[in-house]
């Protein structure tokens, strides 16, 4: 995701392939995310929640580990966080495939 991010840079119409490619990709991790999230009892709004409570009221700044603590203090070790991250957002690996059908309980 940051070698997107640095290609598609602040202007995003002058490199609209790679634009569309990071979006897609940020949208898939963050539905992975919150599928497991789910799976342990919460979801990708408790943990914005969280965030904003904790750091965003406060103008306290924060980082990766501090998103993993937050997950931590949400679900527990029920799930490997780090690695999810630095699988997903550190390098190019495929996400897995999702059933967009199964986004909305389409049967």
């Amino acid at each position: 995701v940051a070698d997107l991010a640095d290609e598609v840079g602040t202007d995003n119409t002058s490199n609209n392939d790679a634009y569309l490619v990071l979006l897609g990709r940020i949208t898939m991790i963050a539905y992975s995310l919150e599928e497991e999230l789910r799976d342990n009892g919460s979801s990708l709004d408790a943990l914005l929640q969280y965030l904003y409570q904790n750091f965003g009221l406060t103008d306290t700044p924060w980082d990766q580990d501090d998103i993993l603590d937050a997950l931590e203090q949400l679900v527990g070790d029920n799930f490997d966080y780090e690695t999810f991250f630095n699988t997903y957002l550190l390098t190019s690996q495929e996400i897995p495939e999702v059933n967009s059908f199964e986004l909305f309980d389409f049967d």
